[in-house]
């Protein structure tokens, strides 16, 4: 599986293969909505209906904080089948994290290849330095990386040199690096964004006032996690965070308030925090990848659809 990307697997020969602890299996419940009693009595009702709303004040919010969008026209999603490959670990937890991987997208309906598919387009890196990495990337790039085959693309193309800088030097446990392929309204290709910081085409026709032009899929994604940060957690709890930052863009440094969600995995003790996805994490999946893309009201559409999910 490695010597189909050489350069890539030369500079990651520098870093050591780290295990993680075993995994738990057990996702956490997310908490449900507060039901009423008895329904004779109508303070009952009103409570329930407060509920409710508190339900769906703190899912908006969620889904505001952590959906990003693409040039403020729209989430992007995979549509071509999702292949991950993982670099760092060891054979048998890189299997365990692909195949999560994998259930989880099929409860998404995220499009998946298969076992056995090439080219990879989902890397998840597990490196003890990844400044280092990072920025070897980076010097690579005006000579161009192979990354690979035949193709060959700047690993931060079309970014500016602050963004590239910023991306290497703010130590996060997990960093995220996406790019896009920008189509018209009809799901046609109108170019390659290998970043979301080109400047948007305008010849799109013109659309209702609350309809995209274009729409953004994902072309290719870098997972790139810091060993060091990893020590406790288990593989379904790391297997379960990748899944979410990688089938969806997502803002780095998200205000997650008490959001029950594995994306807090980072923020507290390992041992309080999710084992797995939650409820909210799943129906945020789901409906994300079942809502209309180019609707501008995208992300009050998810979670109107995660209300649904999580509060019946």
């Amino acid at each position: 599986m490695l010597t189909r990307l050489p350069l890539l697997v030369a500079v990651l020969l520098a870093t050591a293969t780290v295990a993680v602890r075993g995994a738990s299996q057990a996702p956490s419940a997310a908490p449900a909505a507060a039901t009423a009693t008895d329904k004779a009595r109508p303070l009952d009702e009103v409570t329930v209906t407060g509920s409710r709303a508190s339900l769906a004040a703190r899912v908006s919010k969620f889904v505001e904080q952590i959906a990003a969008l693409e040039n403020a026209e729209g989430a992007p999603v995979w549509k071509v089948p999702v292949c991950p490959l993982v670099f760092g670990l060891t054979i048998e937890h890189a299997a365990q994290i692909e195949g999560r991987l994998a259930n989880i997208a099929r409860a998404a309906r995220v499009p998946l290849d298969d076992d056995h598919c090439y080219p990879p387009n989902l890397f998840i890196v597990v490196t003890e330095d990844p400044k280092q990495l990072l920025q070897a990337w980076n010097n690579r790039s005006p000579t161009r990386m192979q990354v690979f085959g035949d193709a060959t693309d700047d690993l931060f193309a079309g970014a500016p040199q602050s963004v590239i800088d910023d991306f290497i030097a703010t130590p996060r446990p997990v960093r995220v690096w996406y790019y896009t392929h920008k189509q018209d309204a009809w799901g046609q290709p109108m170019s390659l964004s290998l970043s979301p910081y080109e400047p948007p085409e305008v010849h799109a026709e013109a659309s209702h006032i609350l309809t995209n032009n274009v729409v953004y899929e994902f072309f290719r994604v870098f997972v790139i996690a810091d060993a060091t940060r990893l020590r406790e957690l288990t593989i379904a709890q790391f297997a379960d965070y990748v899944s979410m930052v990688g089938l969806a863009k997502l803002e780095a440094g998200a205000r997650l308030g008490d959001a029950p969600t594995i994306l807090r995995v980072f923020g507290e003790s390992p041992q309080t925090a999710p084992a797995g996805l939650t409820d909210w994490d799943q129906a945020f999946l789901k409906s994300l990848y079942a809502t209309e893309q180019r609707s501008k009201l995208q992300r009050r559409q998810i979670a109107r659809a995660m209300l649904r999910e999580i509060g019946h």
